[in-house]
């Protein structure tokens, strides 16, 4: 892995998030079948959503899956690699639900797996929701983006105006 991380920040919204080797934790069938093969995706949006088929092929090509997991990445990665990894703050932020509406397990794992590597976070470090009626939407994701803006950059409107004054 080079190095791909020169970002302060990094920003997110409700994300699918993978889970580490693509078995979800949540459902029954991923626990006995995580039993039966490590290599076994139980995630069934990464593993069977068809909008996904041209990236990751049909049937899903391991190897495409496994380099677009970012929980495997981090798994994987040499503590050089998760060293500078640290240097980005990251802002993680979901719907206050599930399925249809939203990503909130998988954006509590996430967050709880980059609290627990150290990671810088913004937001809260304990509870992704942005907020309690925050949805899937472009509406919230845009509210998302002027929170972290607002939070990681401060008001920008206002800086330009005091280097203007200092010039």
């Amino acid at each position: 892995m080079t190095d791909v991380f020169p970002f302060a920040h990094a920003a997110m919204y409700d994300g699918l998030f993978m889970w580490p080797g693509h078995r979800d934790p949540r459902n029954k069938a991923a626990k006995k079948k995580r039993k039966r093969s490590a290599t076994t995706c139980t995630d069934r949006i990464w593993g069977q959503a068809s909008i996904f088929d041209p990236a990751l092929g049909k049937p899903r090509n391991q190897e495409a899956m496994q380099r677009w997991n970012p929980t495997d990445m981090l798994n994987a990665a040499s503590p050089s690699t998760l060293q500078k990894m640290r240097r980005t703050t990251y802002w993680i932020a979901c719907a206050p639900s599930d399925g249809n509406k939203g990503n909130l397990h998988r954006g509590r794992f996430l967050l709880k797996r980059l609290r627990n590597d150290d990671f810088a976070l913004g937001f809260s470090e304990t509870d992704p929701v942005l907020h309690p009626d925050a949805a899937h939407t472009w509406h919230w994701a845009d509210r998302f983006v002027v929170r972290f803006l607002r939070e990681a950059v401060g008001d920008l409107q206002h800086a330009d105006a005091e280097v203007a004054v200092k010039e």
